[in-house]
């Protein structure tokens, strides 16, 4: 299955099941309902050319994986210049993560490699990077009164303590080009996200009170 450049923007919903966003194209590695492309992924190529696509979604499919960095490169390699990513995760230090089948746990360090620290190990052949804009960390209900008479900083919790955060969404701009050949310049440059909380996806976001070296990039 191919698609023709510039016919329609085309978004592309990473692992979808029967679950596909609405007005994205369906791709996973096993038939369902509502699913327009399967493909295993995790072995081949996303059967679209480069540059090709204006938007990714994916929630709750790479922890599944036991190797992401084809996927992750195949997704950089098919994303234009400015493309969204938008990919929500089980978070590491909550109980979801660990549930039978998931074979990959995703915390802040793994992720400021991917995006910022180390680019260049997760997509060497690739002129461009992964930019991390901003992160929601949906945080498991009741637990901001739960904290309160312990006197403990929501900052602090979800940095140190385990079932405070279920899942997080990781939002990326997809940038490519020359310039990032040489991937010294951006990682030089890159910023912490912008850090928000809330208590559902489609609950009011409200920026999290963090103290600057909370996102660590190393």
């Amino acid at each position: 299955m191919r698609y023709q450049q510039g016919e329609i923007a085309l978004r592309i919903d990473i692992g979808c099941g029967s679950n596909k966003k609405s007005g994205f194209t369906g791709i996973d590695k096993v038939a369902a309902p509502g699913v327009d492309v399967v493909i295993d992924f995790e072995s081949e190529r996303l059967p679209f050319g480069d540059n090709e696509v204006d938007a990714i979604y994916s929630s709750h499919c790479l922890e599944h994986l036991s190797d992401p960095h084809l996927l992750l490169s195949e997704l950089l390699r098919v994303g234009r210049d400015g493309a969204s990513f938008e990919l929500w995760l089980p978070y590491l230090k909550s109980n979801d993560a660990f549930v039978f089948g998931h074979r990959m746990y995703y915390n802040e360090l793994i992720v400021a490699r991917i995006s910022a620290t180390a680019p260049g190990f997760w997509f060497q052949e690739i002129d461009g990077a992964m930019r991390l804009d901003r992160v929601i960390y949906v945080l498991k209900s009741g637990i901001a009164e739960e904290l309160k008479p312990l006197r403990v900083p929501l900052h602090f919790a979800i940095k140190h303590l385990f079932n405070i955060v279920v899942e997080w969404g990781l939002y990326f701009t997809i940038l490519k080009g020359p310039a990032y050949r040489d991937r010294r310049a951006y990682t030089a440059a890159a910023r912490p996200p912008g850090l928000f909380v809330s208590y559902g996806r489609a609950q009011p976001r409200i920026p999290l009170d963090a103290p600057a070296d909370f996102w660590e990039l190393r």
